[in-house]
């Protein structure tokens, strides 16, 4: 992403005087795009979280898939160590409700026609009904159920019925959050390794035996923790160095789950893809992360609306995506937010217009004047143009404050005093501090 400033004078603009071949009206044209999102890279959804995952599977998965996973769209419990073990092994995670498999569900797997189909949780989480429709529907398939009596039993049952290797990494995140052990879980993916649960951080926090008994037949030589120790406390950690002597012990660090999921992203290849889901609910991440496994992306998890918290600018900053793939209506992911993940694509050249210019009627004929002029300014065939301003009409704007200006693996990040002017790129490192959502994109 780079960033210009244009002003009036700059462009010898004034309201009354432009010429330029264009749309005959040219502020109706402004009025129609403010604040509408430039399109993503691509948007997959569909009309709940059923069909979110079938979609999801759908663009990335050809028939033949090795193993689908079955999980409960209904709670995240039993559901959060599916997506490492579908990834690692090249298959998607489709949800189910917790008493009847539902058509699209039924038919997605009938067009990938797995080998193997691994239910997670027990009859609880997902009654045996859906297994038996699951088995009508694949009759060729091997359909079995992993579960445990606990969150952290099941997790344990799916690690053990798939990793059959020792010697590997193995993720340990809290089994009470979900954002970040869904981040974490494309890491996890990558490194064919599992992600075991743990009760987290309060006071009586401590190892589960099953998961003991995992840790030490898996004997690890790396353990990865999800998040700080407010996340998984020090005491697990402790206990976890006892049943896995030999296992190099790091954490994924983040003071919340956001923090957290920010730094497993920021471990993906800056400059690759990236996809983006909720991490106010569960559901859309479960099938994006396998998903993004599949691509090589990362996963960025934002929330539903509003400012992106420091840590997911830090880790989009970082990645610098070569595109977007955003899961999830604009229910789960609003517009402004897929708009301003938008902005951090490298083929994004941003200009923040000063507000004279964007009061001008011909706005939309400056748009077409930097796109003619785009070469000064290094933007490739098929870059985008977006024009910020805070005072343009129907132009909303998110103020992300920040207590320092920052600098992202030595590039030169636009960094706005909030209340002064936009300086050229050059003039410092940080994060943008005044963030416009609003946009004109082409």
């Amino acid at each position: 992403m780079r960033t210009f400033t244009i002003t009036a004078l700059a462009l010898g603009l004034a309201s009354s005087s432009f010429a330029l071949a264009g749309p005959a009206n040219a502020s109706e044209s402004s009025s129609r795009r403010a604040g509408q999102e430039a399109a993503p890279s691509s948007r997959l959804f569909g009309d709940d979280r059923y069909a979110t995952a079938v979609a999801i599977s759908a663009a990335t998965f050809s028939p033949g898939v090795p193993v689908a996973y079955v999980v409960t769209g209904e709670k995240a419990a039993d559901a959060l160590a599916a997506t490492a073990l579908a990834g690692a092994a090249g298959g998607p995670v489709l949800l189910t409700r917790g008493l009847a498999l539902p058509d699209e569900t039924r038919a997605e797997l009938v067009r990938l026609a797995p080998g193997r189909v691994v239910v997670l949780g027990g009859t609880a989480a997902v009654a045996e009904s859906v297994l038996t429709a699951i088995r009508v529907a694949l009759p060729q398939a091997v359909v079995r159920r992993d579960a445990g009596a606990t969150r952290y039993e099941t997790a344990v049952e799916a690690s053990r019925q798939s990793i059959t290797t020792t010697g590997g990494v193995v993720y340990v995140a809290s089994g009470l959050g979900f954002t970040e052990v869904l981040a974490a879980s494309v890491l996890a993916a990558r490194d064919r390794a599992p992600v075991l649960l743990v009760p987290g951080s309060g006071p009586s926090a401590a190892l589960p035996l099953s998961v003991a008994v995992e840790l030490a037949r898996l004997a690890p030589r790396s353990v990865r923790i999800v998040g700080g120790s407010n996340l998984v406390a020090p005491a697990v950690e402790k206990q976890i160095a006892q049943v896995a002597p030999g296992a190099v012990i790091t954490r994924i660090t983040g003071d919340d789950g956001y923090g957290a999921a920010s730094t497993a992203a920021m471990s993906g290849t800056a400059g690759g893809p990236v996809w983006v889901a909720t991490g106010d609910v569960f559901a859309d991440g479960l099938g994006a992360g396998a998903a993004a496994a599949k691509a090589g992306a990362s996963l960025v998890m934002v929330p539903r609306s509003g400012p992106l918290p420091a840590s997911v600018q830090q880790a989009l900053a970082t990645l610098s995506p070569s595109s977007v793939t955003v899961v999830g209506g604009e229910a789960a992911v609003s517009a402004a937010t897929s708009a301003t993940v938008n902005v951090y694509r490298r083929d994004f050249v941003t200009f923040f217009l000063d507000p004279l210019v964007a009061s001008l009627p011909e706005v939309d004929l400056v748009r077409l004047a930097l796109l003619r002029t785009a070469g000064r300014y290094g933007m490739r065939p098929g870059s985008k143009v977006m024009l910020y301003s805070k005072d343009s009409p129907g132009v909303d704007w998110v103020v992300a404050k920040m207590n320092e200006q920052r600098c992202m693996n030595g590039m030169p990040r636009q960094y706005i005093a909030e209340g002064e002017g936009v300086g050229d790129s050059n003039t410092g490192c940080g994060f943008i501090m005044r963030m416009g959502v609003g946009q004109y994109g082409v």
